[in-house]
């Protein structure tokens, strides 16, 4: 039976998670349930929690008495259970006895001011909307990628970024982005942050079939590099397709029908990786993939197949 793993602050802090206390009932639950019918005695059980010291005394309280509540429910002492290197008694009072109010680095939105990753989404103050949006997409991406896989998620997004110099403004954000990182300790540098950019208007060719065959080579070749870290695709000047798809001119109809298939085909192409994971049962993760457009025009002036639910519905103004 292996250990159940809980970090602590990924527990409270997880967007991907509604109710985090209901979420380790369950999850706990289930564990000694499945540890029971494996045969295993409660005193082999071992629960492994991290990161415990950056927690008030609320959350603590919490975590800890809902262990206590699901081992009353299935009729075992709390103390059998082993909690790091201890029994869950002595942990608590060690807890207790060491937390110290510095230690705590939540704030009254429960953010952690003290966790570098969350210090870089607030590393400017006076950050615009489009910043702090884009925020908002990639350090989940970045920072939760086990939680989107171990939930089942797709580890991906997509945005259209409208205004002027959209593309520009989002390069240098980027790069910003990714010198942050660096400036981080080895542990995370080693998380890759690669961009790759299509712009149509390199794409663009006189002869049948090459536009299109140019774009599927350049989006698929983006999309396999896709592994440890996070890649973003970047398509820049989105705003060639501008009208209904029923008004464009062959070429771009053509062009259009073939981007929309690509990005359709993003997420079915992770929920088959997610697949292949589990059942090969190997502990890797796929890495994040990030698809940004960029357009010089506004959303209503592109074609209503571009921006429905699914594709880029998500839109930022620069």
């Amino acid at each position: 039976m292996s250990d159940l793993y809980i970090d602590a602050v990924c527990l409270f802090t997880n967007p991907l998670v509604n109710d985090p206390e209901e979420a380790l009932r369950l999850k706990v639950t289930e564990w000694i349930v499945r540890g029971f019918l494996e045969g295993c005695k409660p005193e082999k059980l071992s629960v492994k929690i991290s990161r415990l010291r950056f927690l008030p005394r609320g959350k603590l309280a919490s975590l800890f008495n809902i262990i206590d509540d699901v081992c009353r429910l299935v009729d075992i002492p709390a103390s059998s259970l082993r909690v790091i290197n201890g029994t869950l008694s002595t942990l608590v009072i060690a807890q207790y006895n060491t937390l110290d109010s510095e230690d705590v680095r939540m704030d009254e939105e429960g953010s952690r001011k003290g966790e570098r990753y969350e210090g870089m989404v607030n590393f400017d103050p006076a950050a615009s909307d489009f910043e702090r949006g884009m925020l908002d997409i990639f350090i989940p991406l970045i920072n939760y990628e086990q939680h989107y896989s171990l939930y089942g998620l797709p580890c991906m997004d997509s945005v259209l970024i409208c205004g002027k110099n959209s593309g520009n403004s989002f390069g240098h954000w980027f790069r910003e982005l990714r010198a942050k990182f660096s400036q981080l300790d080895s542990t995370e540098t080693e998380r890759r942050l690669e961009l790759h950019v299509i712009r149509f208007e390199d794409i663009l060719s006189p002869y049948f079939g090459e536009s299109e065959k140019r774009l599927v080579n350049m989006f698929e070749m983006a999309a396999s590099r896709k592994g440890s870290g996070l890649t973003c695709i970047c398509l820049e000047g989105i705003h060639h397709f501008t009208g209904n798809q029923d008004e464009l001119d062959d070429l771009d109809h053509r062009l259009l029908t073939t981007l929309l298939l690509l990005l359709d085909g993003i997420s079915k192409v992770d929920f088959i990786s997610q697949h292949k994971k589990d059942l090969d049962n190997k502990s890797y993760h796929e890495g994040s993939l990030v698809v940004v457009a960029t357009s010089e025009r506004h959303p209503d002036k592109l074609p209503d197949a571009l921006t429905r639910p699914g594709r880029l519905n998500r839109i930022i103004f620069v």
